[in-house]
């Protein structure tokens, strides 16, 4: 391997390359330590009081929101019904459509 002796770097060079590199490492290093360490903040705060206060509302609530979805349960089922006693209404006209083009065509009083 043949080395040019041109393109080789200055000591100082090398040692501002050195450098950068190395303020680029620590940087980096720091910036996942800060994420990590906010990240462990955040969920110790979630586990220890953001999810307690959730299941303490939701006990507290449990029978209103029981009553909601009770209701929401009620609305829907109505509303299959109406739909198919539309949708029956509406093959019931058209049966007895279909009667009545049969009578004319075949002249049945």
């Amino acid at each position: 391997m043949e080395i040019n002796v041109n393109e080789l770097m200055s000591g100082e060079e090398v040692s501002k390359r050195v450098k950068k590199l190395l303020e680029e490492n620590l940087a980096e290093k720091v910036n996942y330590a800060l994420c990590d360490a906010v990240d462990d903040v955040v969920k110790k705060f979630v586990k220890e009081e953001i999810v307690p206060a959730i299941i303490k509302d939701l006990k507290n609530n449990k029978k209103e929101m029981l009553k909601q979805f009770e209701n929401s349960i009620v609305k829907i089922v109505s509303t299959l019904a109406e739909g198919m006693v539309a949708s029956a209404t509406k093959h019931l006209e058209d049966d007895h459509h279909v009667k009545d083009v049969i009578k004319k065509i075949f002249n049945i009083y």
